[in-house]
């Protein structure tokens, strides 16, 4: 029912100008509404103590709204006791999980004017009649963004080009009824030139469920605009590159690119000399790829004198490979950080005047940025610092502004020595 319809009843008691309120709403009872002439009713009610008789005239785009069958169903399920039932009659579930389903319609404010209280009853009605029963209907509460007329098109959409709405294929109906009905023809398409789907592909191939590939498919377009032909060609083009399947999975953009695009990005990884082609390689900017090919270059170079990043540390920092695998147990990061990277750090900080010793002591120090460093160190020494420890170093951005705050107080020192101080050699 248009709100119109109440504000015109309650105007006799709150004014002209107001909107009835939930809780107004809630307080109406015994409500019947008959229809006299050409847009005139007669409307009775009790709100409260008092019983109302008055008739109503209402104007042509108010009428267009009047709904006499939602407005019944709103007053006959008003109770929280009656709308449990109901729920519990149209999905036949338990209290429990009707209790559920009401608690999503509440949230949504389903409740809050008869006609999208009736619809709410009327989409559960609907859900049901496709096989979701309360728990299914509670795992895809967005179904309720839906009017139940956007609903009843895409679900007859589905009737007619699949012949039934599979549970598994729900969350295609997120998508726009023209999206939706261009996916169905290219599915069609799909089994007659190949015999099978692009949902049936992806989930064959990725090992994905028939919900994720329906996800998928929604989020990403690109999936929906090319042929499952170019799509498989594209795949087996990444395979015979020595892509995997995992790597596949975790970047479906990859198919965002032309086929002819990505023939000529695994032609470019093989002179740059990459041993294996990766999917990022498709679309990072040619600058970018040409300096990870550099990085590459210079990292074999690296390993081709030291062989493992654990022998490069034991020889640059003289400690044995006990050492080294307590330090990487205690920093996993390490394991993270290029070779390059590891040389060029120990080579920076031994120039700074840091000793092996102190690198020994604060191991984490080899995961910071050069930048970064270089970039404290010039700011003690201009703040005249003569002692500082390498635990500073390593302190994040907060601390260390702390510490610098502490230091133009005088304090400095005493806040030093509250961390976990191993050395206290000089730079």
């Amino acid at each position: 029912m248009n709100r119109s319809v109440f504000q015109i009843c309650l105007s006799a008691i709150h004014g002209p100008t107001s909107i009835p309120s939930r809780s107004v709403m809630k307080q109406m009872s015994k409500f019947s509404i008959a229809h006299v002439s050409n847009r005139s009713y007669f409307v009775n009610f009790i709100l409260g103590d008092r019983q109302f008789n008055m008739p109503v005239h209402v104007e042509k785009k108010q009428e267009e709204g009047l709904s006499l069958q939602s407005f019944s169903l709103f007053q006959s399920f008003k109770t929280r006791n009656e709308r449990r039932l109901k729920i519990c009659e149209l999905l036949q579930c338990s209290s429990a999980d009707a209790n559920s389903i009401m608690q999503i319609a509440i949230n949504q404010r389903l409740f809050d004017d008869p006609e999208t209280s009736a619809t709410f009853f009327d989409k559960l009605k609907l859900l049901h009649q496709i096989g979701l029963d309360a728990k299914l209907v509670a795992q895809h509460q967005w179904l309720f963004d839906f009017s139940l007329g956007e609903l009843e098109k895409k679900i007859e959409a589905f009737r007619q080009k699949e012949g039934v709405l599979k549970i598994d294929e729900l969350n295609l109906l997120k998508l726009r009824k023209a999206e939706l009905l261009d996916l169905l023809d290219l599915l069609e398409e799909d089994r007659e030139s190949l015999m099978e789907t692009r949902i049936d592909f992806f989930s064959r191939e990725f090992g994905l469920s028939i919900p994720e590939v329906c996800s998928l498919l929604v989020e990403r377009s690109f999936l929906r605009r090319k042929s499952l032909q170019q799509i498989m060609s594209i795949y087996q083009k990444l395979k015979d590159a020595g892509v995997s399947k995992s790597e596949i999975r975790n970047d479906f953009w990859i198919f965002k690119h032309k086929k002819q695009t990505i023939e000529e990005r695994i032609q470019l990884a093989k002179r740059l000399q990459f041993d294996q082609f990766k999917c990022w390689m498709s679309r990072c900017n040619l600058r970018a790829l040409k300096r990870s090919a550099e990085i590459l270059t210079a990292n074999k170079k690296i390993l081709d004198k030291y062989k493992t990043r654990e022998a490069l540390l034991m020889e640059k920092l003289h400690i044995d490979e006990a050492e080294v695998g307590r330090i990487c147990d205690t920093y996993p990061q390490l394991s993270k950080i290029r070779e390059t990277k590891i040389l060029h750090m120990i080579d920076f900080l031994m120039s700074e005047g840091i000793t092996e010793d102190q690198i020994r002591a604060h191991p984490k120090i080899l995961c910071h940025s050069p930048r970064t460093l270089k970039k404290r160190i010039n700011e003690l020494v201009k703040l005249g610092a003569h002692v500082p420890n390498v635990y500073v170093f390593c302190l994040n951005q907060r601390l260390y502004d702390r510490y610098i705050e502490k230091f133009l107080g005088g304090s400095a020192s005493s806040s030093v020595n509250e961390g976990p101080v191993k050395s206290s050699s000089k730079l």
